[in-house]
């Protein structure tokens, strides 16, 4: 018996960059170790996609001016898979297996007057076990805006109303299938089977389970026919050749290959297992972060020259200042210099350290106090100084004062408060050095932020590399940062930063 096979799932901008890698091939060693790639060629298209899924999305949702509001991490598009068994192909042959998968766009073409612009792609696969369809397209509802307009909206959740509308989903398309003339049946309903809906994913990996468990269950002991009694003492004289030929060696054989294929599933089982044991690792430090960063508070306002108060951006610094301060088994040094309104010491202060904050601005330190405050950190054991950074600098070196890690985020212009001018581009590396003689014995990092074009992630590389690493050991990383535009999915540019580390 075959069933008329139809699984769906909802991608994000994430995930839609890795269907496109899989679906398109892109990668020479496949995760997947069914991909036959000698039979990769055979693959063709029902409709091609000239851009990434993403930049199909972006391309289709601006020519026919699809509303909705998409944040970065909304559903932006399904992806369906259609197939049945190898027996159901093998028996129709490729000509009415090519017109079965070309029904089936048909079928998503017309659902819902989804519309044939709204795929962005389908591609069948004849490198696999089976053969399948991927398709993917925009979930577009045909609705009205508070003015009564008539309008096409982007939204998986309107398109997928309804706790039977997966449900509707197979019967409709069953409907379409079997009265095209392919003779399938339909799944039996998830009252009945009490089945999870499982990800394309996941169903194909439980389909190759599967395929395995039939593979062993057709394995059959078939015994040589009984012989004449006329031929008995001739059998008896070649009997241990002819058993050992015709019977114990294919057994073998067939054995070896299914144990082989078998260590094989083993394998990729536990390194997915791995994988999913990382992942929830992950999750469950990042809601740890998560939860103690909700304890910070600011006071936030908006200023003249556009800021806020603080840059959120800089969060994967807090992030990475909690880590390697919070495992130290003693209470850590940590200087923040141009500390502005004290986001990093508090999250310094927050994981254990004892932080001095420095800045030149009276007003941003006393900001940054009424920040410890409304966070309950007001008690912590944090030194507040109204000073010239460097100049401070230079005081500790004199008093031997010694850190475990130094913080900076200094402007790109500004002044002391004698009048003191500071150009980054040429004060920033013989600062670097001068704090460099300020690390302890043992530190833990050296982080620098910077916000003009001047000091790119190499620049800030080099400078680490050869003002603290050299010294140190260690290593140096440096990198862009930015935030994500939601309604765009890019991300907004806002500098550089620059890390030492002890390994």
């Amino acid at each position: 018996m075959s069933y008329a096979i139809i699984r769906n799932e909802k991608l994000t901008r994430v995930q839609a960059m890795g269907a496109y890698k899989h679906n398109e091939r892109k990668t020479k060693n496949h995760s997947n170790k069914n991909i036959n790639s000698t039979k990769t060629e055979l693959n063709y298209y029902l409709k091609k996609n000239e851009l990434s899924y993403i930049k199909e999305f972006d391309k289709i949702k601006e020519k026919y001016d699809l509303k909705g509001q998409i944040r970065s991490n909304s559903n932006i598009m399904c992806e369906m898979v259609f197939t049945s068994d190898q027996k159901f192909f093998d028996k129709i042959g490729y000509e009415e297996s090519k017109r079965y998968f070309e029904e089936s766009y048909k079928f998503i073409c017309e659902y819902k007057n989804l519309g044939e612009q709204n795929i962005i792609s389908a591609v069948v696969h004849m490198d696999e076990d089976t053969p399948h369809m991927h398709l993917l397209f925009i979930p577009v509802i045909h609705t009205t805006d508070k003015q009564g307009n008539k309008i096409d909206k982007v939204c998986c959740r309107d398109f997928w109303k309804g706790k039977n509308s997966y449900r509707d989903l197979q019967n409709a398309y069953f409907k379409h299938i079997s009265g095209k003339g392919f003779k399938l049946e339909r799944g039996e309903l998830v009252e009945v089977t009490n089945r999870e809906h499982y990800s394309v994913q996941e169903y194909k990996r439980i389909t190759n389970f599967e395929n395995t468990k039939e593979l062993l269950n057709s394995i059959k002991l078939e015994l040589p026919e009984t012989p004449d009694i006329k031929d008995f003492q001739k059998i008896m004289l070649n009997r241990d050749e002819k058993i050992k030929n015709k019977i114990i060696k294919p057994k073998d054989e067939l054995i070896k290959k299914l144990y082989n294929e078998n260590i094989s599933l083993y394998k990729e089982l536990s390194k997915q297992t791995t994988i999913i044991d990382k992942s929830e690792k992950f999750e469950k430090e990042k809601f740890k972060l998560e939860t103690e960063n909700r304890n910070l508070r600011f006071n936030l306002k908006m200023m003249n020259f556009k800021h806020t108060g603080i840059f959120p951006e800089q969060a994967t610094n807090w992030d990475f200042i909690e880590r390697k301060i919070k495992p130290a088994k003693k209470p850590m040094k940590i200087l923040n210099l141009f500390g502005y309104t004290g986001a990093a010491t508090l999250s310094a202060a927050s994981a254990g350290a004892n932080v001095c904050h420095v800045d030149a601005s009276k007003g941003m330190v006393n900001w940054a106090k009424e920040n410890a405050t409304l966070s309950n950190l007001g008690n912590k054991p944090i030194r507040w100084i109204v000073d010239d950074c460097v100049k401070f600098v230079q005081r500790e070196i004199r008093r031997g004062n010694k850190y475990d890690g130094i913080i900076m985020d200094p402007p790109s212009y500004g002044r002391g408060p004698k009048g003191e001018i500071w150009k980054i581009e040429e004060k920033i590396y013989s600062l670097v050095c001068l704090c460099e003689k300020l690390l302890s014995k043992d530190p833990l990092f050296f982080l620098i932020n910077s916000y003009t074009t001047g000091l790119q992630p190499a620049v800030l590389s080099y400078m680490l590399g050869t003002a603290v690493a050299k010294k140190h050991g260690g290593k140096v990383s440096a990198d862009e940062v930015g935030l994500p535009v939601s309604a765009n999915g890019l991300v907004l540019p806002c500098g550089a930063s620059g890390r030492w580390e002890k390994k």
